[in-house]
């Protein structure tokens, strides 16, 4: 994967969310929210490695993190790595946000299709995808462990 440059990017929208690049500084904020989200949270420590790897790694703000969202391009293809809303800020339109953002991003640097991973048993996470274009594409057996599936799903942008 080759490093993409950093653009400055930033949206502000009618609720004063600016999403941005995520800084070292964030990082605290965002382990909260990934710990709040998921049974097996990534690391601090992998967390400050993407963000250095040059992976797209946006944060929505407005006072505090809201939510985070980390993809990478890898050629014509794009994947969603993770992606968390802070509990109280959820149902919002956060998460929405910076997956559209994340999205123009990957097609500005030539990605045709975005792939990523959730849990099938996540039915609340599975509508967002489907209602933002995505369709199951396959099951990945035991991807988050013994017994625990993934549903691979796909976007042509």
């Amino acid at each position: 994967m080759r490093p993409l440059k950093k653009v400055g990017r930033k949206n502000l929208d009618k609720r004063g969310i600016i999403i941005r690049d995520a800084r070292l500084e964030d990082m605290d904020e965002i382990v909260k929210i990934e710990e709040e989200s998921f049974d097996d949270p990534y690391s601090k420590e992998l967390f400050i490695r993407l963000l250095l790897s040059g992976t797209i790694f946006l944060v929505a703000e407005n006072n505090e993190v809201k939510g985070y969202i980390i993809g990478e391009a890898i050629g014509t293809r794009g994947h969603v790595i993770s992606i968390a809303v802070k509990r109280k800020f959820r149902r919002q339109g956060v998460g929405r946000q910076l997956m559209e953002k994340l999205e123009e991003i990957l097609l500005r640097v030539g990605v045709k299709k975005v792939r990523l991973e959730v849990a099938i048993e996540n039915k609340t996470a599975v509508n967002f995808y489907r209602k933002l274009g995505y369709r199951a594409v396959g099951v990945l057996k035991d991807y988050y462990g013994w017994g625990k599936d993934a549903l691979l799903m796909e976007k042509t942008l």
